[in-house]
């Protein structure tokens, strides 16, 4: 019989004994059964350690008290044994381990790769993916203000909740045109068709991209 299978009953017959422990009398008297009970269990877990081969002669015997004890018995006082604590800290990884000075020191001299930064994008001359109402062009950025804000009295309900941007366009002479412009819009559609009637209030308008510093 295997080890396994002794321990099983030597479990069993715990279990019988915890459960008529109500009825327990004092030792070597004939009806103290869970005493007896106890007893043969221990034997019989301390020969399945020890000395397994003093089991061979007590195998039919030991059969006979397995299929005799209900699987419940094993099963209930299998579910009492206490389990092995676990360690403490078991299953957690350990903190990792300060870097040393010398790698630090070593990290912040080595080089970065060439290609660890990409050059940002040339930008300058790039169109704007909204459109804008051009609304004239200026000497200067205070005339170009002032234009905005006489356009908002007259046409205030056409430019309402748009942002008015500048942009400084460089002339023949040197100096700087600052052109005044109104947007976003979706498309040059939408910016031209609001342009037809502005043009027809009275206002100077064309549609162009939405560029420039925020007015």
């Amino acid at each position: 019989m295997s080890r396994i299978s002794v321990l099983a009953i030597a479990v069993a017959l715990g279990a019988c004994a915890t459960q008529g422990a109500s009825d327990r009398t004092a030792p070597g008297a004939a009806t103290d059964l869970p005493y007896l009970a106890e007893t043969v269990a221990a034997q019989l877990q301390a020969a399945a350690a020890g000395d397994p081969a003093r089991l061979a002669a007590l195998e039919l015997e030991m059969r006979r008290i397995s299929d005799a004890l209900p699987a419940a018995y094993v099963q209930s006082a299998a579910l009492t044994q206490p389990q092995p604590a676990e360690p403490e800290g078991a299953g957690m990884r350990p903190d990792p381990a300060p870097p040393t000075p010398e790698a630090v020191q070593a990290a912040a001299a080595a080089p970065a790769p060439a290609d660890a930064y990409e050059p940002a994008p040339e930008m300058s001359g790039a169109r704007s993916l909204f459109s804008a109402l051009q609304l004239g062009a200026y000497p200067n950025a205070d005339t170009a203000r002032a234009a905005w804000f006489g356009m908002n009295a007259a046409h205030g309900e056409s430019l309402a909740g748009l942002d008015a941007r500048l942009e400084a366009v460089p002339r023949e002479s040197g100096e700087a045109a600052y052109v005044l412009k109104a947007g976003p819009f979706a498309s040059a559609q939408e910016a031209e068709a609001l342009c037809g009637r502005l043009r027809q209030a009275g206002a100077v308008c064309t549609a162009g991209d939405f560029t420039g510093e925020r007015l």
